[in-house]
């Protein structure tokens, strides 16, 4: 899977867990642009995880700011399995 396809479903997700109109790109940036709460990027972490049947290290995890970080740590996962 590419890191586009990757990034394009993120987003959905992200999108449908808020629920509201804001504007998200690959660039956004989860706790400046979105205001996001550490619950809900913890949540939106799980969804992740289980749509694609990976574990995120929280070591990894702190080194993410914006959804293409995610992304390409999503694809790089996805690859090494």
């Amino acid at each position: 899977m590419s890191l586009s396809e990757v990034n394009n479903e993120l987003i959905a997700s992200l999108k449908q867990q808020l629920a509201d109109e804001r504007e998200i790109q690959p660039a956004t940036d989860l706790l400046s642009d979105l205001a996001l709460e550490s619950v809900q990027i913890m949540e939106f972490i799980v969804e992740v995880e289980d749509h694609y049947d990976i574990a995120i290290s929280l070591e990894a995890l702190g080194e993410i700011r914006t959804l293409e970080q995610l992304g390409a740590l999503v694809s790089q996962t996805l690859g090494n399995q």
